[in-house]
């Protein structure tokens, strides 16, 4: 019995030990009305606590009519937890057009002070409020906040809402197709809203639910429309479903540049009300200590894009790597937060030291003014100590540790260049299913059966996959024909570097004078005096082309006859063969694996990384280029140590990266050669065990491979079709936190130089996001390179 009073009490003590929590929200419904019609006004303030709830001021309506005041109270318990609310209505009726706002009024439970956020709406003339799609039971408004123009990096809210009937049943909202925010920084605010609540339109009452809110910062001036959210609406029924498409008004948005006469602290991201911190966190230390100086900004506002003022130098104190990190939170559907920039200070001398005070601006677009503040300065007493032996080092010692590391890295790159494998014209000429013949033969063998049953689809796999290089030979032998009638210069000129483009599948830019002996000797097709002849023949038809003067046609028929000579003997051995030699062709495993060494040695990094991974994605099992892939990584890894000056390279550490590489390393055709041998297992087992029923039980084992390769095979497709690696191409590459040039500058993106292998997550028009770690940050297409096309 007194086990039973105890549960009792317990029960009905719960609800007091809750956290009290209160609220106090403001809405009005119509945003826009007629001159003369009615809207709605509706204050709630909601609590978990036991004290008074009441209006302690009451709203200001200005030269508009109230109609009506009410109030409803309302009381719901739930598991236990009670949920105390009363609603203020009044019905007004404006009696000028024009824009209007109601200020939040202030209300109090107990004695805490709660206020409710500001409201807007329009006031038009009679017959011109807009037209809408809406039908008259279900439609899509969206509010903006405030109503007034905006100011480049101003916080605008954007709020979309579904207006249903109440009578409605059996209707279910699907999600929205939500409009592009390309124009602006975006936050989303969704979860801060009521999710449903029934208000009054006319004389019905309809429910309203709220579907997506935004926080909008924009990024450029000028006008900006934003297109309808578009929503589908689905009535299910025993016999039908009908689906039913609404949409909200598209919204024009007009956005203010700063004003000039800004101050010289002022930073472009430097948008809101703010306010400046400066402090360390000890005044007294002595020589070799480190103290900690924190610059902090709070206030409303995207502290993201904030920028602190620097630290001055100062000569008995010198700054360490600094550190930055920013906080947000959400507050009456408003973004406010904090930036902090964290400096360590290295003591270097005794005595007083005063760090000065530090000026900053920031744009107050509630005022529409620039706003300066000024900190005080701070006064360090450093007592006598001992420096340690790294801060001893005046600052030329350290431009000359600099020098010889910078030194030291170069000989290592020399080194590792000396390591380059050529390709393994063998092993590149196909791509091979097993480095042993043995392995190779009872593959086959155990295949044969399979092979009678799949012939008919894999070899019309083969014809089809021959196709391009049958069009590749017509082409060839019509650009040959083409030479032996070329009869002016431009004409030869064009036919062979047409001829070197298919043969080689490489671009105009490698055929040019300083690299077109290296490209031709690095390829199997030509010998070293086929690539001098060829060389001399679009030297001489350039000069011809500039400077007449020097050659004469004498010349024109001795390089034409060489040329006609060294294109006739290629393409006799490509018919005669009946195909272009592989190390000839840009896409095999070794035209890749050349460009790569070739790239590495005019210390292109990020070329010779891309083309050494597409070798060895086009044959994972080459040990020259999975040697040589290694030696690339490294040179790379050591040039943006050396480039970047960090201390490590941020490359490497994706989960889909690494299973990306783990599957690629398959190769094109080890999972069907496999999938083919586990089928003629199955096969001759299934033969055997007729005969013999001693062999029924090993049937299961290629099943089981079977399954095995199967789901490899899946998981495979899966990540090549899901996961995109590219090659970071350029030295200097500038990341931005979203897919426009006036998106902020990332800053705290670091390691990154050309070769480095990244992630891209999403492409929009000249823009691809790229996975760095647990973040993302945006860049320019023409930075990367895809290494899967």
């Amino acid at each position: 019995m007194r086990l039973r009073l105890f549960f009792i009490l317990m029960f009905w003590a719960l609800p007091g030990l809750v956290i009290a929590q209160s609220s106090m929200t403001a809405s009005i419904d119509p945003n826009i009305v007629e001159v003369g019609q009615t809207l709605r006004y509706e204050v709630t303030i909601a609590t978990k606590s036991n004290g008074d709830m009441a209006l302690t001021t009451l709203p200001d309506f200005g030269e508009a009519r109230v109609l009506q005041r009410t109030q409803s109270p309302r009381f719901v318990n739930i598991n236990g937890i009670s949920t105390r609310s009363i609603s203020y209505i009044w019905a007004i009726q404006p009696q000028t057009k024009g824009r209007f706002e109601i200020a939040g009024v202030e209300g109090k439970v107990g004695d805490e002070i709660l206020r409710a956020p500001s409201v807007s709406y329009q006031v038009v003339d009679p017959g011109n409020s807009p037209k809408t799609t809406r039908n008259e039971q279900a439609w899509v408004e969206s509010e903006i906040d405030p109503p007034r123009q905006v100011y480049v990096g101003e916080q605008l809210s954007l709020h979309y809402h579904l207006y249903l009937d109440v009578r409605l049943r059996d209707v279910q909202p699907m999600p929205p197709d939500e409009p592009p925010l390309d124009e602006f920084w975006v936050e989303d605010l969704s979860s801060q809203l009521n999710s449903r609540q029934v208000v009054s339109a006319g004389s019905r009452r309809v429910n309203k639910i709220a579907l997506r809110s935004y926080a909008l910062f924009p990024l450029r001036a000028g006008r900006t429309t934003i297109e309808p959210l578009e929503l589908p609406l689905v009535q299910s029924s025993f016999f039908r479903r009908e689906e039913v498409r609404i949409k909200s008004e598209p919204l024009e948005i007009d956005v203010l540049p700063l004003p000039p006469g800004a101050p010289t602290s002022f930073y472009e991201g430097n948008v809101g009300e703010w306010n400046l911190d400066v402090s360390v966190d000890t005044r007294t230390a002595k020589v070799g200590d480190t103290i900690r100086l924190r610059i902090t900004a709070r206030g409303n506002g995207l502290p993201t894009k904030l920028r602190l003022p620097d630290f001055p130098q100062i000569p008995k104190l010198r700054a360490l790597d600094s550190n930055e990190s920013h906080k947000k939170e959400v507050r009456n559907l408003k973004i406010y937060g904090e930036k902090r920039v964290e400096i360590p200070l290295l003591l270097l001398e005794e005595g007083r030291v005063e760090i000065p005070s530090m000026t900053w601006s920031f744009f107050n677009p509630e005022k529409a003014t620039y706003e300066t503040l000024e900190t005080q300065p701070i006064l360090l007493s450093v007592a006598p100590g001992t420096l340690p032996p790294s801060a001893k080092a005046p600052q030329e010692v350290r431009e000359s540790t600099l020098s010889s590391t910078s030194n030291k890295a170069e000989e290592m790159v020399n080194e590792l260049l000396g390591q380059l494998k050529p390709a393994d014209e063998a092993a590149s000429s196909q791509v091979s299913l097993a480095d042993n013949l043995v392995w190779r033969l009872a593959l086959t063998l155990l295949s044969l059966i399979s092979l009678l049953l799949l012939f008919e689809p894999f070899a019309r796999r083969w014809w089809e996959k021959g196709e391009p290089l049958r069009r590749k030979k017509a082409r060839q032998k019509e650009l040959i024909a083409a030479l032996q009638t070329a009869t002016s210069w431009d004409d030869l000129s064009h036919t062979v570097g047409e001829l070197l483009v298919e043969i080689l599948e490489t671009n105009r830019a490698a055929l040019s004078t300083h690299r077109i002996i290296k490209t031709l000797e690095t390829s199997a097709s030509f010998d070293s005096n086929d690539a001098q002849i060829i060389a001399e023949v679009l030297k001489v038809c350039e000069e011809k082309r500039f400077a007449p003067d020097k050659s004469t046609d004498s010349t024109f028929q001795r390089l034409h006859s060489e040329a006609k000579s060294i294109f006739a003997k290629f393409a006799i051995a490509a018919l005669a063969f009946g195909l272009v030699p592989q190390e000839a062709r840009a896409e095999a495993p070794s035209g890749h694996h050349q460009m790569a060494i070739a790239s590495a040695e005019d210390r292109d990094w990020g070329k010779a990384r891309l083309e050494i991974e597409r070798a060895w994605v086009q044959d994972p099992w080459d040990s020259s280029t999975r040697s040589n892939q290694e030696t690339i990584a490294k040179i790379v890894r050591l040039n943006t140590i050396q480039s970047t000056r960090v201390g490590r390279v941020l490359e490497g550490h994706d989960d889909q990266l690494f299973w990306w590489r783990a599957f690629m390393s398959f190769g094109e055709n080890s999972l069907p050669a496999a999938l083919l041998g586990a089928l003629g297992m199955l096969v001759a087992l299934l033969l055997l065990a007729r005969k013999r029923p001693a062999f029924r039980p090993f049937i299961l084992a290629p099943i089981l491979m079977i399954l095995a390769i199967v789901a490899l095979w899946t998981a495979k497709s899966w990540v090549e079709t899901s996961v995109a690696p590219v090659i970071i191409t350029k030295d200097k590459v500038e990341f931005r936190s979203g897919p426009t040039p006036h998106a902020s500058v990332r800053g705290d993106v670091k390691g990154y130089s050309a070769g480095t292998m990244l992630r891209s997550m999403e492409e929009r028009g000249d823009w691809v996001k790229i996975s760095i770690g647990e973040d993302s940050a945006w860049t320019l297409k023409s930075n990367v390179e895809f290494v899967t096309e």
